[in-house]
């Protein structure tokens, strides 16, 4: 990506305030680049005739900012008379204006003239400087640009997965407590069984007398074809006829004859207990419920466990992104949009006498969430990779999108699971990137 000799920042020199986005852009520009350039750094002031060619209220701002970065990266950023030229471009307007239109005095001539001397020395000497500096590396701005981007670019997709795995644990919840519902009932179903009389028939030596009265009966045959025994009729109901110790009537009975018939086989009885047909349909219907529950918690554990998987990759990406950029970056992010007085006067660039444009505040408010994810990401660390080179963290980041474009997402799974251990030795945080990440999205809920 080539070399840079130096990095000149133009800025007017009467910025008297830090401005909302004066440090939005400032802080955006060194994101980019890597520590090693900041050596390379010249600052060009312009409007210099306004402050007679002195340092205005810019410096004063610049400083401030920079201490700001200090705090957050512990990078001092060089600001001194070796690396600030100050220059002004009314010599060259006064060049460019027809005389025939314009007159201009000789004190005014002079000022020009005088401007135009001290805007070229300074220009000399920054080409100057910028020659002799020792020419920097244009790569690692590239390669934390491409980190950067990874951030940015799935974030919101960390985001969902979180979400969804949520979603999804809320959902076996339900199918757990489902399942376990129906296996009550099943268990409580099956406990209603009925005692059901099977009668055999055996063939006897000899004919015998027997009454078919109802009341002699010792069992009956239901429609459902099994054999109960029938009901005790109330006292009251007996019409006992004389006894007759040759009836073939139930002791106290004395049916007549008509009720009598001679046969050559009697029923012997075998006791089962069995569920009702009406039962054993409602376990069978309970029972497919289940299976089907069954099947889905399967498909919701297979779906946690795959979004779990990717998860983790991701977030293992990200802690070396971050590892990265707290290493080389000169900033490690931007929290301008953040702070909620500076995002309303950002707002209010979305606004044209009064009226809001929608489609403007819509973006801001998208860029907004850019830089949440971009800070909550940023808490997700793992020091088990600090011994990972850039080209080797930007190596990672490609082969994981190549996969990701070849659908061949899986293949890196079996990889990142030794992964995880790097982790135990860290910090709460640390030791769970998992849980890290959870905790680190959640004021974004």
């Amino acid at each position: 990506m080539g070399s840079l000799n130096a990095v000149v920042i133009a800025l007017p020199t009467n910025q008297s305030k830090l401005t909302v986005w004066f440090r939005f852009c400032i802080m955006e520009l060194f994101k980019y680049l890597d520590r090693e350039v900041i050596q390379n750094i010249i600052f060009l002031f312009t409007k210099a005739q306004a402050t007679s060619f002195r340092m205005g209220d810019t410096i004063h701002v610049l400083k401030r900012l920079f201490g700001e970065i200090k705090d957050q990266s512990g990078i001092e950023i060089p600001l001194s008379e070796s690396n600030t030229f100050l220059i002004d471009n009314e010599a060259y307007r006064y060049l460019m204006t027809p005389k025939e239109m314009f007159h201009f005095d000789e004190s005014e001539v002079k000022q020009f003239k005088d401007s135009w001397n001290k805007s070229a020395q300074a220009c000399q000497k920054l080409v100057e400087l910028a020659s002799r500096g020792s020419p920097k590396s244009f790569e690692k701005t590239g390669q934390l640009e491409v980190l950067r981007s990874f951030l940015d670019n799935h974030s919101e997709e960390l985001m969902n997965m979180e979400s969804e795995l949520e979603q999804t644990s809320v959902k076996m919840d339900k199918i757990r407590s489902v399942l376990s519902t129906l296996t009550a009932q099943i268990n409580h179903l099956e406990e209603m069984k009925e005692e059901v009389i099977t009668l055999s028939p055996e063939i006897l030596s000899s004919p015998v007398e027997v009454c078919q009265h109802p009341e002699c009966a010792d069992y009956f045959l239901n429609r459902t074809g099994y054999h109960k025994f029938p009901p005790k009729p109330a006292r009251s109901a007996y019409i006992p006829f004389q006894s007759n110790k040759n009836s073939p009537c139930k002791s106290g009975y004395n049916h007549e004859s008509k009720y009598h018939q001679r046969t050559i086989f009697q029923c012997i009885p075998k006791f089962e207990q069995r569920l009702p047909p009406e039962i054993l349909s409602q376990i069978h219907d309970n029972k497919r419920s289940l299976d089907l529950s069954q099947d889905r918690l399967a498909e919701l554990e297979m779906q946690e466990r795959n979004l779990k998987i990717q998860q983790r990759e991701l977030l293992r990406l990200v802690a070396i992104c971050n590892q990265q950029i707290r290493k080389h970056s000169v900033v490690h992010r931007n929290e301008t949009f953040l702070d909620e007085n500076d995002f309303q006067v950002i707002q209010q660039q979305a606004f044209t006498d009064g009226i809001p444009n929608e489609a403007k505040l819509r973006k801001l408010e998208a860029l907004k969430r850019s830089y949440e994810y971009e800070k909550n990401l940023m808490k997700v660390q793992g020091r088990a990779y600090s011994h990972l080179t850039l080209n080797e963290a930007v190596s990672l980041i490609s082969e994981f999108e190549s996969k990701r474009q070849a659908h061949n997402f899986g293949s890196s799974w079996d990889n990142s699971r030794d992964m995880d251990s790097e982790f135990t030795n860290e910090s709460p945080i640390q030791r769970s990137v998992i849980n890290g990440s959870r905790a680190a999205f959640s004021t974004m809920r």
